[in-house]
């Protein structure tokens, strides 16, 4: 052994050079596993930032210890990490420097997701409030089949008097009919049918998800202020002021209906 080696020439000090050898075997390995990248190396400081806040009620503001708070990478679209409020409502977590979105989640409760931008030794602050689901709400918030409705065209036999050579009346053969055209109504349905993609995909946390499905639905149907709303709203949760005056600015000059919902969403604009 190399150990014995070195203390050659000194006394034998019987167990003791057993155990410093045991020691350096071990130090050896440690050294390998580091440089292979299968243990962090204890001398090397890794970047982090953390992420803490609170989960309440909307409507009592008392908190829900019974909720999960997951942390999901905007990056990547995957969850780092879940955390279990404690019984005030309070959660903390250790993250990388980035980008996350931070979402509730609860049984009989709506989710409700803010992103945030996490920067190194720094704590950033998140407040989430979950509204209580109502059954009605259950039922029309589940995701539903991505359909697209079609305009079914009918003939209807319609029968044509005519008068012969000799003014008797005769019914001639039926002549097909083809109803108006119905495009303005598919484009509404294709709309709604988008919307309800985009809440759906809201609900889960997929933030640009659910802006491209609003658009797809305002390229359908511009006049629709609740569509206009879901944009700006979408794009408050990412931080994203400037987009968020984008969509409002330009849904003024097309909103006809709904405005009320356009208009409150564009109140909780910043300055």
């Amino acid at each position: 052994m190399f150990l014995r080696r070195i203390f050659k020439g000194i006394p034998d000090v019987g167990p003791w050079v057993s155990v410093a050898e045991l020691i350096a075997a071990v130090l050896t390995i440690a050294a390998i596993l580091v440089g292979l990248n299968v243990v962090p190396n204890p001398f090397v400081r890794v970047a982090s930032g953390t992420i803490s806040g609170t989960v309440t009620d909307f409507a009592t503001g008392k908190p829900v210890p019974e909720s999960t708070v997951q942390i999901i990478d905007n990056a990547s679209r995957m969850m780092v990490c879940e955390s279990i409020p404690d019984a005030n409502g309070n959660f903390t977590e250790t993250v990388k420097p980035g980008a996350y979105t931070v979402k509730a989640v609860c049984d009989g409760y709506k989710p409700a997701a803010k992103s945030v931008s996490v920067l190194e030794d720094k704590r950033r602050v998140v407040r989430l409030a979950i509204k209580q689901r109502t059954e009605a709400e259950a039922q029309t918030d589940a995701p539903q089949p991505s359909t697209v409705p079609t305009t079914k065209i009918v003939t209807v036999p319609v029968a044509v008097k005519a008068e012969n050579p000799s003014g008797a009346a005769r019914s001639s053969q039926s002549a097909p009919q083809t109803p108006a055209s119905s495009s303005s109504t598919s484009r509404q349905a294709l709309a709604q049918e988008q919307y309800r993609l985009a809440k759906s995909y809201f609900e889960q946390g997929k933030l640009q998800e659910a802006e491209d499905a609003c658009n797809a639905a305002v390229k359908y149907d511009p006049t629709d202020g609740k569509f206009w709303a879901s944009l700006i709203r979408i794009n408050l949760q990412r931080d994203n002021i400037a987009a968020a005056k984008d969509y409002a600015t330009e849904g003024k000059r097309k909103v006809k209906v709904n405005k009320d919902v356009f208009q409150s969403a564009v109140l909780e604009i910043p300055e």
